[in-house]
């Protein structure tokens, strides 16, 4: 009698468990559900002082913030606000960069090596803004910017 009484009460935490997993899956994985949002405006560069000081905040060393820094130089820079609706994870995100004109001089990958070797990981639920620089020349001035970004294939995505 003990044993049916043990499996019939480990069944029923097994199912609690379940509908628990299941409910926060669904939860960030409504349809129509947008995970991450990014929104960008063009900026002067930042000094290379205080581009190594935002790095150190993600925890490079002084050296190794002034070396990521360096590749800045020359390069179209944005404060981004990037926003998580969904649970920890790690965005893999692009831009469109446009001129006064509305002419796209700029189309691509971002790569946000500030926040390690493989980007920047957005809590869930919250939203974070820093300074950044393209991966590469636009070819003219930016006046505004486009942003999308998905979850990127990781373990740590919703």
């Amino acid at each position: 009698m003990r044993g049916k009484i043990r499996c019939w009460v480990a069944l029923a935490v097994l199912a609690a468990a379940a509908a628990v997993a299941v409910g926060a899956w669904r939860a960030t994985h409504r349809p129509g559900l947008v995970q991450f949002t990014l929104r960008m405006t063009p900026v002067t560069p930042l000094t290379a002082t205080a581009c190594v000081s935002a790095a150190r905040r993600y925890g490079y060393s002084a050296s190794g913030g002034a070396m990521i820094c360096s590749f800045g130089a020359g390069q179209g820079w944005y404060r981004a606000t990037l926003t998580n609706r969904g649970s920890y994870g790690l965005p893999a995100c692009t831009a469109t960069g446009f001129d006064s004109h509305g002419k796209a001089v700029f189309t691509g990958r971002l790569f946000f090596t500030i926040g390690g070797i493989r980007g920047l990981f957005v809590p869930g639920h919250h939203s974070i803004t820093f300074y950044w620089y393209l991966p590469h020349k636009a070819r003219g001035p930016v006046a505004r910017y486009t942003g999308a970004c998905s979850p990127a294939s990781g373990m740590f995505n919703a």
